[in-house]
């Protein structure tokens, strides 16, 4: 399940970071990456 929770984030993430480098959901630098890593924290916690 972890696995699965830790894909969505990173999935957000990625919406996060294309927001901000093609100005269409602008958010603070950063927010994708960040948003990214702690998916993949999450998806390692899992396994």
């Amino acid at each position: 399940m972890a696995k699965f929770i830790g894909g969505v984030v990173i999935a957000l993430g990625v919406v996060l970071w294309c927001g901000n480098v093609f100005h269409f959901f602008p958010t603070f630098p950063l927010a994708g990456y960040l948003t990214m890593v702690v998916g993949g924290v999450i998806m390692k916690a899992g396994s």
